[in-house]
């Protein structure tokens, strides 16, 4: 498992091999959380309007906002990132 704090520490990396490790975290997580919750999601993207780069900066947008974040298992803090970003409309 990786922590939050971690997950941002590769993000900020300006270097290819970090910044491809910090994309496919966020692509498996998505790939995952959407395949697995068809019926109850927790977020919803818009239909080709989010970008791979766009969900990692929600993320680091989240940890700068959220005290304590950074201290949570990265995939929490993205779940939370993307709901409070990305809410389902009932």
């Amino acid at each position: 498992m990786i922590s939050s704090g971690q997950l941002k520490a590769i993000c900020r990396v300006n270097a290819e091999e970090t910044q491809a490790a910090c994309i496919s975290y966020f692509l498996g997580f998505l790939g995952g959380a959407l395949e697995f919750s068809e019926t109850a999601r927790a977020f919803c993207l818009p239909p080709n309007e989010v970008t791979p780069l766009k969900v990692v900066v929600t993320f680091l947008d989240y940890l700068d906002r959220t005290p304590g974040a950074a201290k949570k298992q990265a995939a929490d803090a993205l779940l939370f990132a993307l709901r409070d970003e990305y809410p389902c409309l009932q």
